[in-house]
């Protein structure tokens, strides 16, 4: 996941609220930094996959590739 990818789920994942899903935290934080529905979907995509391939939840997979993003830098 390239960094801007990173710091939208970054900042997502600190500003989701109580039982708000994933995918609403991701939309508002990609609308608050002014970016495209294609870096919405390239996110999710991998998030989802990430959660799929793991059998994981998608907030538990959220946290997980943010770490994995931050092992790389």
């Amino acid at each position: 996941m390239e960094r801007v990818q990173l710091d939208v789920l970054r900042e997502a994942l600190l500003k989701m609220q109580r039982k708000e899903p994933v995918e609403r935290a991701v939309g508002k934080a990609v609308r608050a930094k002014n970016l495209d529905f294609s870096t919405y979907v390239q996110i999710m995509g991998e998030v989802r996959e990430f959660a799929h391939k793991h059998g994981i939840s998608e907030i538990d997979a959220a946290h997980q590739l943010l770490r994995e993003g931050d092992d790389k830098t």
